[in-house]
Parts: structure tokens; sequence; C-alpha cells
């Protein structure tokens, strides 16, 4: 990828646009994520992720695509965008083909996390995917297919591009990569946009680190998705512990 940013002309002063589509996804969503570097790029390493996303990458090799389909085989789910259905292998798992080069497309769809799109996307052709959404004219713009235990999603848009000022889109992405990989068990309600959260666990404890981007501070109320509660909450800022059946608002410092 850096090597055909480059020869495509495709740098910018934060580097390449390839690197820039991961990164918008990253800090655009409210996904906690890690990037996998291609050195670390493993079937061994993926195992520690219920979902990979592969921003637009129209030179994906097929030995990174055979990682994906050992991914998928052993139940991992993946999401595909736009150009990395180059790739041959990409274009059996999905059961799809691309039909030229990058054009121009816009519309709006409807659904639970509805966006509108004006911009590039790969012409295909179906040759036996499932259709998961369709712009409101009815062309398909998200497809899906089980592939061994796992799923594979592939969307013609460039959506990477846009997450990053297009609220809409960032809400999407997030809604359906919350949905594949499914809630985490602890969270924030009431943090906004402005503060990012990670999530570390050891298999018993789990650690929630939340950073406050804003200008200002701000308070949030830490909440559990697990029916089975931890026996206490711990604010490392302050050095308090509740009860966690009564919750905790934790302040969240500029």
């Amino acid at each position: 990828g850096l090597i055909d940013s480059i020869k495509r002309g495709l740098w910018t002063t934060g580097g390449s646009v390839y690197d820039g589509r991961i990164r918008n996804i990253v800090t655009s969503t409210r996904l906690q994520a890690n990037i996998i570097f291609s050195k670390y790029f493993s079937v061994e390493n993926l195992k520690a992720y219920p979902l990979l996303i592969v921003a637009n990458n129209p030179v994906l090799s097929d030995g990174y695509a055979k990682v994906i389909q050992e991914y998928l085989s052993g139940g991992g789910k993946v999401i595909i965008e736009a150009e990395g259905l180059r790739n041959p292998i990409i274009q059996k798992l999905t059961r799809l083909s691309p039909k030229g080069e990058l054009s121009q497309k816009a519309g709006k769809t409807s659904g639970p996390h509805p966006f509108t799109y004006d911009g590039y996307a790969m012409p295909v052709e179906n040759k036996g995917s499932e259709v998961a959404m369709k712009f409101e004219t009815g062309e398909p713009v998200l497809f899906s297919r089980n592939v061994g235990e796992g799923r594979i999603l592939f969307t013609p848009l460039l959506l990477s591009g846009k997450v990053s000022y297009q609220p809409d889109i960032a809400e999407f992405v997030e809604g359906l990569a919350q949905e594949l990989a499914g809630r985490l068990p602890i969270g924030l309600k009431g943090a906004g946009d402005s503060i990012d959260t990670n999530l570390l666990t050891n298999g018993k404890n789990h650690l929630l680190a939340a950073y406050n981007r804003g200008f200002s501070d701000q308070t949030a109320q830490v909440t559990f998705t697990d029916s089975k509660l931890p026996e206490i909450l711990t604010d490392f800022s302050t050095g308090e512990q509740k009860d966690c059946k009564d919750g905790m608002e934790v302040r969240l410092p500029r």
C-alpha cells in the first residue's frame, strides 16, 4: 500500500492516503480498535479480535487475502471496502467481481443507521452474494456472505474517506461494527464525541481507559451490558471505589 500510494501520488502531509483511511475509522468512531500493521498480520494475531475492517486497498496481496480467508474459516468477521475486491481471493470469498474503475456514485440509505453518500464507488457484478443494504434507488451498497464459521461483508463505497467529516457515515460504520463484533461488557454513557475509550482485560478484570480530547470537562456514567456485574468499581483518577450495583459517575477532565 505504501509503495502504491507513492506511485499513484496518493500522499499527503499526513502520510499515505491508505493509512489515513485506517486512521479515520479508528479516530472518527467510538469503536475500541487496534491497527494491525502488516508485520503482525497473521491468523494467530487476528484470532484475538472478533472483527477485521480492511479499508480500501487496491493492492491487497494474495498472502494477506489467504490470512483473511483462514480468519473467516475460524469464525472471524470481516468488512472489505471498494478496491479490496480487486484481489481474486476476495472475489471468491464474496462471490463478487469488479466491473471497471472507481466512478462517482450518490444515494441515500434507510434503516437503523441511514446515511447519504456522494463520492467514488467500485462497480461490481454479483455472482451469488446476499444484498444486505441498498440505496433508496435499489442499488446495492452492502453485500454479505457466510464463509466457513465466519462472515464477510463488502461495500463498494469509500466510506473510510468520509467518516472523519460525515457523522451519519461514522454512525453507520460504528453501528455495523458493533453488530458484528458484539457489545462491549463495559462502557461510558453520556460521553461526547471528544471522548476516546479503550477496554483492556486479562480475562477476569476489565480496565476502561478514557481520554478527553475536548476543551471542557465532562462527566459520564459507567454502564454494563453483562448481567453479571463485577463486585467493585474503581475510579483510578480519584481512587474512589463503589458497589457496581449503584453504578458510578466519572469526571473526565480536559
